[in-house]
């Protein structure tokens, strides 16, 4: 995971009292073939892989 290329789901959403709620249908991982997706732009592939790390605990 390099953050070189990036898939984005958007999905619709009900704002409630503790925050955002997905439709029933979400899925937090969404697995792709290896080249999927679209490019990232060099200076932001550290943002990517940050926020995958964090998000995913991956460190």
């Amino acid at each position: 995971m390099d953050g070189s290329r990036a898939v984005v789901q958007e999905w619709d959403a009900e704002r409630e009292d503790d925050g955002w709620k997905p439709a029933a249908e979400f899925a937090s991982i969404i697995a792709k073939p290896a080249g999927s997706g679209e490019s990232v732009a060099e200076k932001l592939q550290a943002r990517y892989r940050h926020a995958l790390e964090n998000r995913y605990d991956l460190k």
